[in-house]
């Protein structure tokens, strides 16, 4: 694993914020399944492609279609004007974007 940065929302920069040999550069130990899973940028890219072929990855299928449609369908979405999720919803698979594409 490499080092984990965070932008600075006011000037831009980065800071370090997990260098080298810290917490994030080695295996986890997971108590739980929501311990917090990490992935190389190579792996997400495989993850993403395989939600979009609607579950399968390089001809084979790993998850059936209904749970790649229960992961993507909206579970949460805040209530008009107020400033929790708005214009996305929440997912098993995280946040959405409910406006599409801008």
């Amino acid at each position: 694993m490499t080092s984990l940065y965070r932008r600075d929302p006011d000037t831009g920069a980065l800071t370090e914020i997990d260098p080298p040999g810290g917490e994030w550069t080695r295996l986890p130990v997971f108590p739980s399944g929501a311990g917090g899973l990490v992935g190389t940028a190579d792996d997400w890219c495989r993850f993403g492609r395989m939600l979009l072929a609607g579950g399968e990855h390089e001809g084979r299928r790993v998850l059936h279609e209904e749970t790649i449609a229960a992961m993507m369908t909206s579970h949460a979405e805040a209530e008009p004007g107020s400033p929790f999720l708005q214009g996305q919803g929440w997912v098993f698979g995280g946040s959405v974007d409910l406006a599409g594409p801008h």
